[in-house]
């Protein structure tokens, strides 16, 4: 099965929207992001959560893997050099600007201090957990904009 690259490119859209959307702006140990809960009378509630105890936004960011790595997917074996290559969409759809609102210098100290934090090879896992070493911005460089990875090479 494979979906027009239309489809494939509205979807990715749409899961980078989500994880913009929920970036609001960095506190001074982090990123703070939005959420939405039932308040439990059929109503609800907005909350604020620091970024790395914000399972939803990481599993967002899970979501936007999995589809960043199958865009890299060949979309027919190539043998003789005649095959279609290349991603489906361009890599640049990807990135998540909302990261631009974040303080480098924090979320590079955030990754210092769990330097193991590297994004999970959402393809090749059995079941995707969102574990505290997923839970880094700077650990999913593909993901981030140019101008934040050179913010955080002139941090280091």
């Amino acid at each position: 099965f494979e979906w027009p690259v239309r489809l494939f490119s509205r979807v990715v859209a749409a899961v980078v929207d989500v994880c913009n959307g929920k970036m609001l702006y960095n506190a001074t140990r982090g990123a703070i992001t939005t959420a939405v809960r039932p308040d439990g009378r059929g109503s609800y509630e907005q909350e604020l959560r620091p970024i790395y105890h914000d399972k939803s936004f990481w599993r967002t960011v899970g979501l936007l893997q999995f589809l960043y790595a199958c865009n890299g997917l060949l979309k027919e074996k190539v043998v003789d050099g005649h095959g279609i290559r290349g991603p489906r969409i361009s890599y640049q759809d990807f990135v998540l600007e909302g990261i631009n609102k974040c303080h480098a210098h924090v979320e590079w100290e955030q990754w210092l201090q769990n330097p193991r934090s590297c994004p999970v090879d959402v393809l090749g896992v059995r079941r995707f957990h969102v574990s505290r070493s997923f839970r880094s911005l700077v650990a999913h460089s593909n993901l981030l904009p140019i101008s934040f990875r050179r913010q955080c090479l002139l941090v280091d």
